[in-house]
């Protein structure tokens, strides 16, 4: 068995939060209506993102549900789906 040289990083949910807030390409309007997070809100994250860490459960739910949507396409998100059923055990 080989042995892995560095553990793969994982992103908690603040940290995919704060990547999708700071990214400039994501306009924080379109993101309030789709989100109903208000947008001076995602202004005071993206400016301070350590804001994030105090954020109520349901925001960091839908941001993170975003995060994906901006992020992964269709392909990536069914080899993660997948990756989760093995890992569970569903199948």
């Amino acid at each position: 068995m080989s042995k892995m040289n560095h553990r793969p990083h994982i992103m908690n949910d603040v940290e995919r939060c704060t990547q999708l807030l700071t990214d400039e390409s994501v306009d924080l309007g379109i993101l309030s209506k789709e989100t109903g997070i208000a947008e001076e809100t995602l202004l005071s994250y993206r400016d301070q993102p350590d804001l994030l860490k105090n954020a109520y459960h349901i925001e960091l739910k839908k941001l993170v549900a975003k995060y994906f949507e901006v992020f992964f396409n269709r392909n990536e998100i069914e080899r993660f789906r997948f990756m989760l059923i093995d890992i569970v055990g569903l199948t």
